[in-house]
């Protein structure tokens, strides 16, 4: 905002001369400040997106593990059953195709 006032030495007059900035060098510094920030902030996002997890994020995770759960309980079950069905089958097999 309120800069300093800036002075340069002027061997040939032996005196300080103030320098005036022109609007093209304030307009020039103030581009600079605005792109090194947009910069680093998109830095520290993509950073920050990369290696933490939104809520959602983790909602989602843990949906899928309560999902990859219940899959295994259903494949277990699954087994079960196919032990049952496999021990009909034998009984079928040995028992009742005799006497019928």
């Amino acid at each position: 905002m309120f800069e300093k006032a800036r002075y340069h030495y002027n061997p040939k007059t032996l005196i300080y001369e103030k320098i005036q900035i022109g609007f093209g060098k304030r307009f020039f510094r103030f581009l600079s400040y605005i792109v090194t920030g947009l910069v680093f902030a998109s830095v520290v996002m993509i950073i920050a997106y990369s290696y933490i997890d939104s809520p959602k994020e983790k909602q989602l995770k843990r949906e899928n593990e309560q999902l990859k759960l219940q899959y295994n309980i259903l494949n277990k079950k699954i087994e079960q059953f196919s032990v049952v069905l496999e021990d009909i089958q034998s009984r079928d097999d040995n028992i009742y195709r005799v006497i019928f």
